[in-house]
């Protein structure tokens, strides 16, 4: 099924950090982004004071940095479909993004049915695919920005 998504607010989102995860998004045009929660607890002035020039506005507002920006081919949602996990990042659109989507019901109750083997090979192969592509860097740079506002001290 084709799904566009746009560079704004409120279309912004493919995916949301602790969200369910219901499609696997091929995605074929566009800038999209990889983002976390800040941990901030809602300090703008702390989150300002870092520089974080590859996040949107509207998603430093809601607290969300960028950790990885990819552009044109890729798709996501592989392991959080096949695993039955809720997304541990956000997903969002840079500029606007087209892709398709295979629905998390059409892959068990069609593909999986028709080819019983099939799951557990694709849950091992995204599985790794995710472990390299996003939970590492973006595990990474989570980390530092954790690192960072430890480093500000809040008593000055």
């Amino acid at each position: 099924m084709p799904r566009q998504f746009c560079n704004t607010a409120d279309d912004r989102g493919i995916l949301r950090e602790e969200g369910d995860v219901t499609e696997i998004y091929f995605l074929l045009k566009g800038e999209w982004a990889i983002g976390y929660k800040s941990f901030e607890n809602d300090d703008k002035n702390l989150l300002n004071e870092i520089e974080f020039v590859d996040t949107p506005a509207d998603m430093l507002l809601r607290g969300v940095v960028t950790a990885k920006k990819n552009i044109n081919y890729g798709y996501i949602g592989d392991y959080y479909v096949l695993a039955s996990k809720r997304s541990q990042f956000y997903y969002y659109a840079i500029t606007q993004v087209e892709s398709f989507a295979l629905t998390k019901q059409f892959m068990f109750k069609k593909i999986f049915k028709k080819f019983p083997g099939l799951h557990s090979e694709m849950l091992a192969e995204s599985f790794s695919r995710y472990i390299k592509e996003f939970r590492q860097p973006c595990g990474k740079k989570r980390q530092e920005t954790i690192n960072n506002f430890n480093k500000k001290s809040q008593y000055t």
